[in-house]
């Protein structure tokens, strides 16, 4: 047997025993935006599973957007700290420091 047919199998085997398929289908129009954010992703099976794990871990921007409107809305402290950033509520309004956070999210993510 050629060792591409063994290899084949082999994978199979695998694949079969450790791997699950996930298929998804986006229409033309109403997922064009995602269509063309994905275009432009060389690892699409990367782009998608980290984009999951933020979402499992609480990392997501909606919900970091909305720990910080849920912190500055019920804090009563002149600052607060959300991981490693400390957001004086005094000197700063509440959009600019959700701004200012999702600007350094976006940074950070984007080095991983």
């Amino acid at each position: 047997m050629p060792y591409s047919e063994v290899a084949n199998r082999a994978q199979r085997k695998y694949d079969a025993a450790h791997t699950t398929a996930v298929m998804m289908k986006l229409n033309n129009k109403t997922d064009s935006d995602i269509l063309e954010k994905l275009s432009d992703v060389e690892n699409k099976q990367g782009y998608i599973k980290s984009l999951i794990r933020e979402d499992i871990s609480g990392e997501s921007p909606l919900l970091i957007l909305e720990k910080i409107q849920n912190e500055i809305s019920h804090c009563k402290e002149k600052t607060i700290t959300l991981g490693d950033t400390v957001i004086d509520i005094e000197t700063s309004s509440a959009i600019t420091t959700i701004e200012a956070f999702l600007n350094e999210y976006k940074k950070r993510i984007s080095r991983t």
